[in-house]
């Protein structure tokens, strides 16, 4: 029953216990006294050159803040905290290459600068790498945690080649049983990270239709994304392997069938991903293959899902971001090239296009917009010009007499 005045007279040690306390307990009320006390803790009269705590308070601290900043939406907390995290950072730095020897929670460590998406310094990262590997080597952490780390590294994107190479060890190891929204977590990570010699466990195929059900729409997107890399990457010249990228078309009916009940729930985000996933599965449209000779191999399954996909699209057409459109118009052009074209990615490819051509008269759209805005107007052309006999290449088109003046309107503001 403290009042928010009442914790001015704690020092940062007993702060850091209380906030990691009071986050423990998953209840509003603390979780909100938590907030006004790391606010009421004021920066003004405690500069972060004079904050003193253990190493142990430094990641209370830490991981109190991302909590936090998660759990109530509360960025700009991480923001008024920033430059005291950053002095908890390098101070959590010395102590961990001086102490090997720690009762640091290092997943929810690297889990908490994932999360308030810091430019986390990789000499800290890689210590709490190296710190991780040795936990996995002893199997000191649970695939959860596991999962978790993996998840971590992918977000923050940081090249650690011998933590992920014990991550693929413990999915490898027949004796480590994940949930399949754990294993989700990590093949994403894996594919994030283009760590893709992967044998994945024989019961990894055997995933049944309720499970999927109980993933979320953006785990189902995640799932679907890594199964598609993994399967683009095996091959099919013997007979092994050839009966394991069998297993994975089993797998990826599953998905596909769970996709399309969800497609309507999917964020923008993920309809792109899901066409850009699509697109991975053509490796393997040779129909001279003794592959796709099989009864048991439907190579049109796809072109459906994308359709589906660029129908879904059409409720999203102004939320969009330039990097988005590029990429599903990518999608509809290169399927296009593939001899996939319907009235319904006809349709979504105009919509797209029109909202492309209005990005560039955007006071906001910066220079990276109007160069994706460019890469749009050449896959619509592509898509326009497939199946035709006039080749792609640039028109002249008001579009691009839009995107002359952008460019002289930036040359101008240079010079």
């Amino acid at each position: 029953e403290f009042s928010c005045a009442s914790t001015g007279g704690l020092d940062l040690d007993e702060l850091a216990m209380l906030s990691w306390a009071l986050t423990a307990f998953k209840h509003e009320d603390a979780v909100m006294f938590v907030t006004a006390s790391l606010r009421h803790w004021d920066l003004q009269s405690n500069r972060p050159a004079e904050v003193r705590c253990s190493p142990h308070s430094d990641y209370l601290i830490i991981t109190a803040v991302a909590a936090l900043s998660s759990r109530l939406k509360m960025p700009t907390l991480s923001f008024d905290w920033a430059a005291t995290l950053g002095h908890m950072s390098a101070s959590l730095e010395l102590y961990l290459a001086r102490n090997q020897q720690t009762q640091l929670n290092f997943v929810k460590l690297v889990d908490a600068f994932a999360v308030m998406g810091l430019n986390t310094p990789h000499s800290l990262l890689d210590l709490v790498a190296d710190a991780l590997e040795v936990k996995m080597a002893a199997n000191g952490l649970s695939s959860s945690e596991v999962s978790l780390a993996a998840h971590a590294y992918a977000k923050l994107s940081v090249p650690a080649p011998a933590l992920f190479s014990r991550i693929v060890d413990c999915v490898q190891n027949p004796m480590n049983s994940f949930e399949l929204s754990d294993l989700t977590r990590v093949l994403w990570s894996l594919v994030k990270t283009k760590n893709l010699v992967i044998a994945l466990p024989e019961d990894t195929f055997q995933i049944d239709e309720w499970k999927l059900r109980q993933l979320t729409p953006s785990e189902i997107s995640r799932l679907h994304l890594a199964l598609c890399t993994l399967f683009s990457k095996q091959p099919v010249g013997t007979e092994a392997e050839l009966k394991r990228a069998l297993l994975f078309v089993q797998l990826l009916e599953k998905v596909h069938a769970e996709l399309e009940l969800r497609l309507v729930s999917f964020s923008a985000a993920e309809l792109v991903d899901t066409s850009s996933s699509l697109l991975l599965l053509c490796r393997h449209d040779d129909p001279d293959s003794d592959f796709m000779k099989r009864d048991d191999v439907d190579a049109n399954r796809k072109w459906a899902l994308l359709e589906r996909v660029a129908e879904a699209a059409m409720s999203w057409t102004d939320k969009f971001t330039c990097r988005e459109l590029a990429q599903l118009m990518r999608s509809f052009g290169s399927a296009s090239l593939e001899g996939h074209k319907t009235d319904k990615t006809t349709d979504t490819m105009t919509a797209l296009n029109k909202v492309a051509s209005k990005r560039l008269t955007e006071l906001s759209s910066t220079r990276e917009d109007v160069y994706l805005v460019g890469i749009c107007y050449q896959w619509f052309e592509i898509y326009t010009n497939a199946q035709t006999s006039v080749p792609p290449g640039f028109g002249g088109g008001d579009i691009w007499s839009a995107i002359h003046r952008r460019f002289m309107g930036f040359t101008a503001s240079v010079t």
